[in-house]
């Protein structure tokens, strides 16, 4: 899995059993290093091109050492203003980046308390679910 709030760079990857929502988690997807990791608007994300590496990283990824800005590979939407991804329930689609929720982080939960994800990652264990990529 290319998705480092879940996959292989945690100590301990989430088995699939342990996921909520699969059917709402993306775990795969078409990536880039983007070229404006400033804007707050997905789909407006500019990629250099010929240096996506073989991950996406999360806004989560700021609390566990800044990455999403200091490597902003993310989602893209390479095709057709579409970015195809993989669920963790094994169904693909092709999307806009921004139906992934990027945008919302940090978010609120379902009561409307602060949530930053997953607590590995430095994240307050509370979940937003209009992420896309949440893993629990």
């Amino acid at each position: 899995m290319n998705h480092p709030d879940i996959g292989r760079w945690l100590v301990d990857p989430l088995k699939i059993s342990r996921i909520k929502r699969p059917v709402d988690t993306l775990v795969l997807a078409d990536a880039g290093l983007i070229a404006n990791p400033t804007e707050t608007k997905p789909d407006l994300w500019v990629e250099q091109k010929d240096r996506q590496q073989l991950y996406f990283r999360t806004p989560l990824n700021d609390l566990s050492g800044g990455y999403y800005a200091s490597d902003p590979q993310r989602a893209f939407n390479r095709h057709n203003q579409r970015c195809t991804g993989a669920f963790a329930d094994g169904h693909a689609a092709a999307a806009r980046v921004s139906t992934f929720g990027f945008q919302y982080f940090p978010g609120k939960d379902a009561s409307g308390a602060p949530a930053t994800g997953i607590p590995a990652l430095g994240g307050n264990g509370k979940y937003d679910p209009r992420w896309m990529w949440d893993p629990e």
